[in-house]
């Protein structure tokens, strides 16, 4: 099976820096795109439509763009119905976690903050969306 690709889309570079160390950690074998605004983000999916993405990871307070507002941008493309849509997030607030579950995200965690931490978020990320998970099967390249 090939790596599964994600679209990651986050402003912070230490934040970006800890999840990729938290991948080499949990020895995942992900491609990833890492977008650090919403403009960017859009444009590359314009630009990229046959490129098959197996997960979204999306921070809700990027720049240009929210997170909420490219989660239910995501949910109204051809193709993408099916992809998880996971929300990593500096804030716990109730409010923000609402906000992305009404945009139709499929989960929202806090940003961890060791790359321990990360390495068994992201593990069981795969491990649900990639092995064992019938509701978001990836599509077939």
């Amino acid at each position: 099976m090939p790596s599964p690709n994600i679209v990651v889309v986050e402003d912070n570079e230490d934040d970006c820096s800890l999840l990729k160390r938290g991948i080499e950690r949990a020895e995942l074998d992900w491609t990833l795109e890492i977008l650090s605004d919403g403009e960017k983000f859009l444009r590359w999916i314009e630009q990229n439509t046959s490129t098959t993405v197996d997960m979204f990871l999306i921070d809700l307070k990027v720049p240009r763009i929210t997170g909420d507002i490219l989660i239910s941008k995501i949910k109204k493309m051809p193709g993408q119905i099916n992809t998880p849509i996971i929300v990593l997030s500096g804030s716990s607030s109730l409010s923000d976690m609402n906000k992305a579950a009404r945009a139709g995200c499929h989960g929202y965690f806090a940003k961890p903050n060791t790359i321990s931490e990360y390495s068994s978020l992201l593990k069981t990320l795969d491990t649900y969306h990639f092995h064992t998970s019938m509701m978001y099967p990836r599509s077939k390249r």
